[in-house]
């Protein structure tokens, strides 16, 4: 450790210069595997191999599984009709296709976007040449672009859908799910595009913080848009949504008490015919009686909404801010070491906020593995217990519903 530092002695990184001699293409023996990372960086490089190792390996294996079961739902129907007496109708809504494509991003980012992150902590440098240094970050970051902006979508969509707009048809999901998708990718590869021109910074590699990705003095314009702005529609939409739903429960402890009706029942005709034209659920565009109680249906949209909100902030909003603060702050490098990390473990935690407390696609996991398995013979039980064809709206409708 002591000969490291020798051999770096009065070596100061610059932020605003890619060094290539940290990358293959301009490789010094002992020099370039030995002062390319912070120290603070070469530390953590064992948590960090090992952080990288499994949330690469998890989140994977994560996403095949989701990515295979909305595969199988969407077509598969007819099968799965048949063989198991199911019927997905969710396959038909926008938030569907969405969520698929979320998936599909975070499976790109653990398979392209994480090996090289892991790549150079493990040599301490980037040993392939520099335009594959630039081209690697390229990818990694329209990879995050599309996931932020993925889920800002799925946001605002949830703060649209509560607002009732009548002229919207459920059964045209899957086309304007695909063109917002479409935009979403030519968005974020033009945004990612602009350092290749000359402007907002350049790619290559930054010694300050170990790393290959945009290295930018001149302010972060690339970083507010790619990601501050769908954090904040995120954050915004979400809020909305959850005001929304408190004025909801609140009008309806006032109808109870008005009413005089059992908060576990439907309640009076007055309630009954005031929850119907109150309610306007748009699922082919019908009215649907709405029974409701002080803690019923409307405060677990409200506690799955503030899940959805506190999830966001908590692993997405600190690689936010620290993507927008400036490039000479003190302790980047051990600052980035963290934030990274706890951002990663975020597409883990999407599998889990998005497919484990969402019951059809457990139920839509179980009938594919029990399909798999049933070709070669093998009889599965129901792994995740009873859940019936009439329990069959997905979460993101609960949250526009009150049932």
């Amino acid at each position: 450790m002591e000969a490291d530092i020798e051999v770096c002695d009065g070596f100061a990184p610059n932020p605003c210069i890619s060094y290539t001699n940290c990358t293959g293409s301009a490789f010094i023996a002992g020099w370039t595997d030995v002062c390319c990372q912070p120290m603070a960086v070469k530390n953590t490089r064992y948590a960090m191999l090992s952080v990288i190792g499994l949330v690469g390996i998890v989140g994977t294996v994560c996403n095949i599984i989701t990515i295979s079961t909305f595969i199988y739902l969407y077509f598969f129907a007819e099968r799965i009709k048949k063989k198991f007496g199911h019927e997905f109708v969710m396959v038909k809504d926008p938030v569907f296709f969405l969520i698929l494509h979320l998936s599909f991003c975070d499976l790109l980012y653990c398979i392209f976007g994480l090996p090289s992150y892991w790549i150079v902590h493990y040599h301490g440098y980037f040993p392939y040449s520099e335009e594959m240094c630039k081209y690697s970050a390229f990818t990694r970051n329209v990879l995050a672009y599309a996931d932020f902006n993925t889920l800002a979508l799925i946001s605002a969509y949830f703060a649209w859908r509560r607002s009732c707009d009548r002229s919207y048809k459920i059964e045209n999901g899957g086309r304007p799910a695909l063109a917002a998708i479409i935009c979403v990718w030519i968005f974020c590869i033009s945004l990612t595009c602009v350092p290749f021109f000359g402007f907002c910074g350049h790619f290559g590699y930054d010694s300050v913080q170990g790393r290959c990705h945009i290295i930018c003095c001149q302010g972060h314009i690339i970083e507010a848009v790619g990601v501050g702005l769908p954090s904040l529609v995120v954050v915004v939409s979400y809020s909305l949504l959850y005001i929304n739903l408190t004025k909801l429960q609140n009008m309806e402890k006032q109808e109870i008490v008005l009413s005089g009706t059992d908060p576990h029942g439907f309640g009076s005709g007055t309630r009954t015919a005031f929850s119907c034209c109150c309610c306007f659920i748009q699922l082919g565009c019908y009215y649907k009686p709405c029974q409701a109680t002080e803690d019923g249906e409307t405060g677990r949209q409200r506690k799955a909404v503030m899940i959805l909100t506190i999830c966001y902030v908590v692993f997405i909003l600190p690689h936010s801010i620290f993507e927008l603060l400036p490039s000479t702050i003190s302790d980047r490098a051990l600052i980035s070491v963290l934030v990274h990390a706890w951002f990663w473990v975020m597409y883990i935690v999407n599998f889990f906020i998005y497919i484990i407390f969402w019951r059809r696609v457990r139920k839509g996991i179980q009938l594919l593995f029990m399909d798999l398995l049933g070709m070669t013979g093998w009889k599965c039980k129901n792994i995740f217990g009873s859940e019936n064809v009439e329990d069959s709206d997905p979460w993101w409708l609960q949250m526009q519903e009150v049932e």
